[in-house]
């Protein structure tokens, strides 16, 4: 218990002092007392299963020095060791961390609606919460574009000095030991907000229209969350297809469809959907595809503005495409998300149960099917891989490409694998991790001793010029000069 003749004087306005015990209202909760590391005004903070609990504080003393919570308005929680258990954490001892916390609730940067939309609702309760009170011990805040802001450590904090970081390698910065699928999402949700794109929704159901927007070029890929109706337009294997000088797209202007799509301000394609458009009738749509959440809600939002729903097969029976028939007498079309069969006369191709024609292939015709490059096996879109070299079964692509953080597939030749290191916050041990970039990525070096790239963050300069992981010092003592050499110098150098 904190004595009396410290600082702060216990009363009724401010009825706990860091050092008290603190227990819930509610007796069925069976917790013990916990103590008290931070008091504000308004808010108790406390341990509990060592991690800190933040609470309004509306409470009043009990019996034997026990305070009771008189609400279960949580403000924030995060897991924490106690001091005694982790002394050199970079958020500083238990207190520290509990002040800045109550200190930081409004002022961290996301707004909850926009945060919580691409971001939390897409993370466990435990990782949500997470984020949210890292970004507030952090001070997160918007830099130069969607770079990150925020101060590294509370010695940092303590200083008033902050570090301008990439998204990711600050998100690595206050999160070492998320997965990075979590990891991703985080970062696509501040890059949606701190900056969103310049887009333009436009629907036509000529053929040009379909043309465009199946052929047209691709906007930047930013790591939208995916679902069997929401598809990335990066892995769309009919984007950019054409037969004989047709788009496979363009067999849907017949007049009983039409196409939403959406435009950057350079005139790339950010996103398509198809759907059904016949006067007096009820219109359904095929799978959103998009290169980011931004576009993929647009779409989503037309849609529900014509009262449109998900596509079955039996949603367009009857409906007609173009017959567009190619110099081999085999009509173009494009594949289909839906299950459907076709029957073929000579102007169109009416969707039916039973139809002679199929729409299972990607390269552009009703028949024959679409094969891996490399091996020859066939592949369904949702299972290929769009490449410079075509498309290509799973196995084949990750034996000869690699992707980028950003997205982008090159050749495994063309790429470099580069370490480097992070610290656990919660441990406080160092790890590696490596991850892929160009050739001519600048802040890597090669350490010919090792046969490794490395971030420049992370090696030492050897006497001859030549670069070593700092961790590694230990293993090539004679790569530096050790201290009779510098005494022998100096002398040659003194005379």
């Amino acid at each position: 218990m904190t004595d009396q003749n410290e600082t702060a004087v216990r009363s009724e306005a401010n009825p706990v002092l860091v050092g008290d015990f603190v227990t819930y209202l509610n007796p069925n909760l069976g917790q013990e007392a916990s103590e008290v590391v931070y008091v504000s005004p308004n808010q108790v903070v406390y341990v509990e299963n060592n991690g800190l609990k933040v609470r309004h504080l509306s409470a009043y003393m009990g019996d034997r020095g026990l305070m009771r919570v008189a609400t279960t308005d949580d403000l924030g929680w995060m897991t924490v060791h106690t001091q005694d258990q982790l002394p050199k954490s970079k958020y500083g001892d238990t207190s520290t961390i509990a002040e800045a916390l109550v200190n930081s609730l409004d002022s961290y940067y996301f707004e909850p609606s926009t945060f919580h939309s691409h971001v939390l609702t897409n993370l466990d309760f435990g990782s949500a919460t997470d984020v949210s009170n890292k970004f507030k011990l952090h001070k997160v805040s918007l830099g130069e574009g969607s770079s990150i802001v925020l101060y590294k450590d509370a010695k940092d904090l303590k200083r008033e000095r902050t570090t301008t970081m990439k998204v990711g390698r600050a998100l690595r910065h206050m999160f070492p030991d998320m997965d990075d699928k979590k990891l991703a999402k985080i970062a696509e949700g501040w890059i949606e907000q701190t900056a969103p794109r310049n887009l333009t929704l436009k629907v036509g159901k000529e053929r040009a229209n379909f043309r465009k927007a199946y052929k047209g070029i691709r906007a930047s890929y930013r790591n939208p969350t995916t679902t069997h109706t929401r598809k990335s337009l990066s892995t769309s294997c009919m984007h950019t297809v054409e037969v004989e000088g047709y788009s496979p797209a363009e067999a849907f202007a017949s007049g009983d469809f039409a196409i939403a799509w959406i435009e950057t301000s350079e005139g790339h394609v950010a996103g398509r959907v198809v759907y059904s458009d016949q006067e007096g009738l009820d219109h359904y749509h095929a799978p959103l595809y998009g290169a980011c959440e931004q576009s993929l809600d647009m779409l989503k939002a037309h849609l529900d503005s014509i009262e449109s729903e998900e596509a079955n097969g039996c949603d367009w029976y009857g409906l007609r495409m173009l017959n567009l028939t190619s110099c081999l007498d085999n009509p173009i079309a494009p594949y289909l998300d839906v299950d459907l069969a076709g029957d073929i006369d000579s102007e169109f191709i009416t969707f039916s149960r039973g139809g002679d024609a199929t729409f299972e292939s990607t390269d552009g015709y009703i028949t024959g099917g679409h094969y891996c490059e490399c091996c020859g096996d066939r592949v369904y879109e949702e299972e290929s891989y769009w490449t410079e070299d075509g498309t290509m079964c799973q196995s084949c692509f990750h034996e000869g490409y690699v992707s980028l953080d950003c997205g982008e597939s090159i050749r495994r030749d063309d790429a470099i694998e580069v370490r480097y290191s992070y610290r656990s916050f919660t441990t406080n041990d160092v790890y590696y991790a490596t991850e892929f970039h160009h050739y001519n990525f600048t802040d890597s070096v090669y350490c010919e001793v090792v046969d490794e790239y490395w971030h420049v963050d992370d090696v030492v300069e050897t006497k001859d010029g030549e670069y070593l992981p700092t961790h590694r010092i230990g293993d090539f003592p004679e790569l530096f000069n050790d201290d009779e050499e510098d005494n022998d110098n100096d002398k040659d150098q003194a005379t």
